[in-house]
């Protein structure tokens, strides 16, 4: 897991790729990506109050498309960036890739015993994902290399591929709301 924030003084415009660059060259399976927030009692919040830069208090939700002070990126900008990495990062086929390579260079094992919990996930996972999802062919393609390259990684490889799909739930989700319009 990691844990990325857009929105400091210092990004410059090419943030946007370089972060999804990092994350899938890294490996990184559940990147959590979300916009600066200056919040109240800090030496951030002071600092841009004194430049005139606070728009609001702001409620500490970093991933709403909702910014409460001015950035120095155009504002329009970064939360379009904000989208733009969201959406690439957590599209099946990059998100698979991810996890596969996740899958080769760690080799995460659960010594989990089928349980009718799990089995339920991984139904549900092959029902939600599998038959139902957008990305049905990816996600079979995903589950027949995790069953037969990562065999002692399958507990791992189905945990993500649900927290891949919920990821992909919310990126949709914010993808389609409205921008918020931030005067600059």
């Amino acid at each position: 897991m990691g844990g990325f924030i857009l929105g400091f003084d210092t990004d410059r415009e090419d943030v946007f790729e370089r972060l999804v660059e990092f994350i899938q060259n890294s490996a990184i399976p559940v990147a959590m990506v979300g916009l600066l927030q200056a919040m109240p009692g800090t030496q951030l919040f002071r600092r841009l109050l004194g430049e005139g830069r606070i728009l609001n208090a702001g409620g500490g939700n970093n991933t709403d498309c909702e910014l409460n002070f001015l950035p120095r990126m155009n504002a329009t900008r970064l939360l379009e960036g904000y989208r733009h990495v969201l959406t690439r990062i957590y599209a099946c086929d990059a998100y698979y890739e991810r996890v596969k390579l996740f899958l080769s260079r760690c080799q995460p094992q659960f010594r989990q015993r089928w349980s009718y919990g799990s089995l339920r996930a991984f139904f549900s996972s092959m029902v939600h994902q599998g038959l139902l999802g957008k990305s049905r062919l990816s996600y079979w393609k995903f589950l027949l290399t995790a069953a037969t390259r990562y065999r002692r990684s399958f507990g791992a490889a189905m945990t993500l591929a649900v927290m891949g799909h919920h990821f992909r739930m919310i990126t949709d989700q914010l993808s389609k709301a409205d921008l918020i319009e931030v005067v600059d």
